[in-house]
């Protein structure tokens, strides 16, 4: 519980530009190895031809709105649901 009791605090108390910052890392690290992954990738396949590196980064763009939205919408979630739990505990 005293555990839980410090998240909640840490997340209500601690300044939105500071907190916004702290979260976003683990997302900002996997676009970084996602943006690698893709340059590495167009590296060898510009080696077969000029439409198949247009594809792969055509495909690029497009994977990289999927994971940015993916990335919104589940940590959203799951901090909605774990200041849930952390209000239901304070109750």
């Amino acid at each position: 519980m005293k555990k839980t009791a410090n998240r909640y605090e840490y997340l209500t108390q601690t300044p939105v530009p500071q907190l916004i910052c702290r979260l976003a890392v683990p997302t900002i690290l996997s676009m970084l190895v996602t943006g690698l992954y893709n340059s590495a990738d167009t590296f060898f396949v510009g080696r077969i031809s000029t439409q198949a590196t247009a594809a792969v980064g055509l495909v690029f763009s497009v994977m990289a709105m999927v994971q940015a939205l993916g990335f919104f919408c589940g940590q959203a979630q799951f901090l909605r649901s774990r200041m849930d739990l952390i209000r239901a505990e304070w109750i």
